[in-house]
């Protein structure tokens, strides 16, 4: 082959390809508009689900918030390649099987965190109740949304599981309310 015959093929692939740039051009631009306002779309959404959560605790606003605006993030990147020309039910198949694939392998992880979430919404455990559990006792110091940290009675350090908590007999122990002081013959609380 000539480089006359490579260079008029070179030519030919070039042309071709600036007639398809300039014909989807306009595609690009309204993807990139999508793009745009489905990012500010997913901030909003974002605030709104922080401050309707502002009541829970911290762990529970920032990872509810979190997971709902990767899902929108999700959304609007499929939008914006769909308005874009680009044919997305592949891409939508091959992310799908990841999925599948890594939600099998972090399975026990989402039950300790699906189960941290109830723990710190439904509050039956909370930061310094007296608890057993598999013959450790101890208060608990921090409840996380994967773990419970429990300081034992001699000073272990134990980070239980919330998946554990939540299946297992927890023995919470009373607290312990200081006795009233007795009163004088006056009726008044005597100091001590």
């Amino acid at each position: 082959m000539s480089d006359q015959g490579i260079s008029g093929i070179v030519s030919s692939i070039l042309h071709r390809l600036g007639a398809l740039a300039s014909a989807h051009l306009g595609h690009v631009l309204a993807a990139m508009v999508v793009l745009l306002a489905g990012l500010g779309l997913a901030w909003l959404l974002r605030r709104a689900v922080r401050r309707i959560l502002r009541r829970q605790p911290l762990e529970v606003d920032l990872l509810v918030s979190r997971l709902v605006y990767i899902a929108a993030l999700v959304a609007v990147t499929f939008w914006a390649l769909a308005t874009a020309g680009v044919h997305i039910a592949a891409i939508a198949t091959l992310l799908g099987t990841i999925g599948l694939a890594l939600s099998l392998a972090v399975q026990s992880r989402a039950q300790d965190i699906v189960a941290g979430l109830y723990l710190l919404m439904e509050r039956s455990l909370r930061v310094g109740d007296q608890v057993s559990l598999r013959g450790f006792s101890g208060r608990i110091e921090s409840i996380g949304t994967r773990t419970v940290l429990i300081r034992t009675d001699d000073g272990m350090e134990l980070l239980v599981p919330n998946t554990v908590i939540m299946s297992e007999i927890v023995v919470k122990t009373p607290e312990q309310k200081p006795a009233a002081a007795p009163a004088n013959h006056t009726g008044a609380a005597t100091p001590t």
